[in-house]
């Protein structure tokens, strides 16, 4: 047969994947890039999954691992770089992998072993790009920046999230692409020679104020830094793409007292040549090709960074595209095979095959909200799981999206959304009882619209659920916090050690039973806020004033611990209040459950979910 004429546009991951196996079938192959050089900048990145499978058939798991990351686990830090939790590398190439994949390597050195692997089936010309291109029908005319044309039977756009291929195919730079609420992520590495005894361990640290520092080391003399952070400031969201004198200044203002290793780091940051700035975006379309012209990698799907998923779906995804081209397009002469129909046949397969891959990838990634706690509290939460989780070995399951011999995917299924839901104006979601009422607290402060100026008009002065005072208002925050500590540690419990979970996650009992303990000692924290209950009295986070019941209002605090005591009670049947110190709380719960809004029926939790919630591994 008659090779096809392909043209690629993008010499990284996913383009040079896809020529390696379009030579390997025969065609005629190029892959141009505008850089003058191969692209080998870029820090850590890894394989899951069908990408090690698919890197196994190209010959290259040797040549990977001899590159390979020497990454031994990652360490979670306090502000004093303080151990909190370590989880080790899976190194066995069995079970399930952790945080740092058995398959970690840096871009450059994954960018340079796939073009030696395909450079001599592919022509790689450097320093050139495309202008503009015309699907013919019969052919793709594609028109290149010094002003050559030349005619193709198929053009590949493998050229990143800010795709251009993709921006002339659908006439649009922002069409498919959705920026993920302020998040950003600046890359670069830093000159530090490794100490005697140091190894080769990752280190995350999340500070307050939605900030996240981490730091990963590949080699003897230098580290990789990763600063994360959501923010809606104005110099870095105004600052041109690839600006990097704007974007160091932005990041440097965000960081500023963050704690940890942050001065030493900003200061660095400064002299660092290799400095990149990325806004967080999912590229979603709902189709990747239009007649002889298609898209693969982060052109197509850009999954995000959160997802730990984009070198493995762009390996992947050229895999697939290639073998749907051999398998419509490589078994006839060239008339047949580079025929339209052959073409589109092979484009819609691909796309039939691999989206529901990449749905599963991206699934909830908008949604997801926010990957940084706000506060403190927030942050100590985390923490202490992550600590316990550590200590006990357990398994932290990193999501595996996988497809099955016979195509179907094999994934765990993403919890449904908790509830009530509130619905803004601008079709976005609240999804927690707490933030809701705090969104509804904060329009009565200062209403802005019409409908909100009504609904702070029948609030009545004085009455707020976040106490009166700034001294109640402090205590609601104290109280609200150990609550909100509580219910995380009861529902970790839950997960661990009750029946109703055994056939969605690995169980642990004995972490059951620890986090259940540590649930136990938060309400014996609380107990001293409710003080007076078991006298009859209802004091009110407010130091030696007891007011009378009917002047009493409800706080959040009240909400939250309350929905425990009665979920945990209800539902699993555990009674929290058991222990005899806890006379307060035990009276507050017997108080607070007559009101008719704290009701709920016999039949309120369904008979089966009952029975298997109630039921506790021992």
């Amino acid at each position: 047969m008659s090779p096809m004429r392909i043209l690629i546009s993008g010499a990284g991951i996913a383009g040079s994947s896809l020529a390696f196996w379009l030579g390997k079938l025969g065609h005629d192959v190029t892959v141009i890039e505008w850089y003058p050089t191969l692209r080998t900048t870029g820090l850590q990145i890894d394989l899951r999954g069908h990408g090690i499978e698919v890197l196994k058939r190209m010959g290259l798991e040797q040549g990977f691992r001899a590159k390979s990351a020497p990454e031994q686990g990652i360490q979670i830090v306090d502000s004093s770089g303080r151990r909190r939790a370590f989880f080790p590398a899976n190194k066995s190439g069995k079970g399930l992998q952790s945080f740092t994949s058995e398959f970690e390597i840096m871009r450059g050195d994954l960018c340079r072993l796939l073009y030696d692997a395909s450079k001599s089936r592919a022509k790689y010309v450097f320093g050139s790009s495309i202008e503009s291109f015309e699907d013919k029908g019969e052919s793709v005319e594609v028109k290149f920046a010094d002003g050559k044309t030349d005619n193709f039977d198929l053009l590949v756009g493998a050229d990143g999230q800010w795709s251009r291929t993709r921006t002339a195919l659908l006439g649009s730079d922002t069409k498919g692409v959705t920026l993920l609420n302020g998040q950003h992520v600046a890359y670069f590495t830093l000159p530090r020679p490794i100490e005697e005894g140091e190894g080769y361990v990752a280190s995350a640290y999340i500070a307050p104020g939605k900030r996240g520092i981490q730091t990963r080391r590949h080699s003897p003399s230098e580290i990789q830094v990763y600063l994360g952070c959501t923010t809606h400031m104005e110099k870095l969201e105004n600052a041109r793409r690839g600006d990097v004198k704007a974007e160091k200044e932005a990041f440097t203002e965000i960081f500023e007292g963050a704690g940890w290793q942050a001065e030493e780091i900003l200061k660095a940051m400064q002299d660092s040549k290799d400095f990149y700035c990325e806004r967080m975006a999912v590229v979603k379309l709902d189709d990747w090709s239009r007649g002889r012209v298609a898209l693969t990698g982060d052109a197509a799907w850009t999954p995000s960074a959160n997802t730990g998923m984009g070198t493995t779906s762009a390996v992947v995804g050229a895999y697939i595209l290639a073998g749907e081209i051999g398998r419509h397009c490589g078994r006839a002469d060239k008339k047949d095979a580079a025929g339209a129909g052959g073409v589109v046949a092979a484009l819609q397969a691909y796309h039939q095959k691999f989206s529901p891959f990449m749905d599963q990838v991206q699934k909830g990634i908008v949604e997801r909200g926010d990957y940084y706690p706000a506060s403190a509290f927030g942050i100590s939460v985390l923490t202490n799981i992550m600590a316990l989780v550590s200590f006990l070995k357990l398994d932290i399951i990193v999501t595996p999206v996988t497809i099955s011999p016979t195509g179907q995917l094999e994934a765990p299924e993403k919890p449904s959304g908790t509830v009530p839901i509130l619905s803004l104006p601008n079709s976005t979601l609240i999804k927690q009882s707490v933030a809701i009422l705090d969104y509804f607290e904060d329009l009565c402060d200062d209403p802005q619209e019409e409908w909100q100026k009504e609904m702070a008009a029948h609030t009545a002065v004085g009455k707020s659920m976040r106490g009166r005072t700034a001294e109640e208002r402090a205590r609601t925050r104290e109280v609200l916090g150990l609550a909100d500590e509580a219910s995380s540690l009861f529902g970790f419990a839950c997960h661990k050690g009750s029946q109703l979970f055994v056939t969605l996650e690995p169980t642990s009992p004995v972490a059951a039973g620890m986090a259940l303990e540590w649930c136990k000692r938060n309400l014996k924290l609380i107990e001293a806020y409710y003080e007076g209950y078991d006298k009859g009295n209802t004091r009110r986070f407010e130091n030696g004033v007891i007011r009378e019941e009917e002047d009493c209002v409800v706080t959040i605090a009240d909400c939250v611990l309350f929905s425990l005591l009665q979920f945990s009670r209800e539902l699993y049947g555990v009674d929290l209040l058991v222990e005899p110190d806890l006379p307060n709380l035990r009276a507050f719960y017997g108080s607070f459950k007559e009101r008719e809004s704290a009701r709920i029926g016999e039949d309120f939790y369904p008979a089966d979910i009952k029975k298997l919630a109630r039921q506790w591994i021992q």
